[in-house]
């Protein structure tokens, strides 16, 4: 068998001389982190990328402060009472 890299190699070195059930515990732990932890990363950042593309992008010509001065003068009562809940 060819190897991809050295790092590659000397995982295979590592495991040559393992007995066969020891082998094959190893294999079922790459599974799972290939699975688990590798590809659930992918899945999670091309979620992102999705939930981004639908949403799209945040566009405004005003600066933080005033959007937050607007969002707060919004949140008033219009006629100067609070409603009563």
């Amino acid at each position: 068998m060819q190897t991809k890299t050295i790092r590659e190699e000397r995982i295979l070195e590592e495991i040559r001389d393992l007995p066969d059930a020891t082998q094959e515990k190893l294999e079922k732990l790459i599974r799972f982190f290939k699975r688990e932890i590798i590809d659930s990363k992918k899945n999670e950042d091309e979620a992102i990328r999705s939930f981004f593309n639908v949403c799209g992008t945040w566009e405004d010509s005003r600066s933080a402060e005033e959007i937050i001065r607007e969002v707060y003068e919004a949140r008033k009562s219009r006629n100067g009472s609070e409603s009563q809940l």
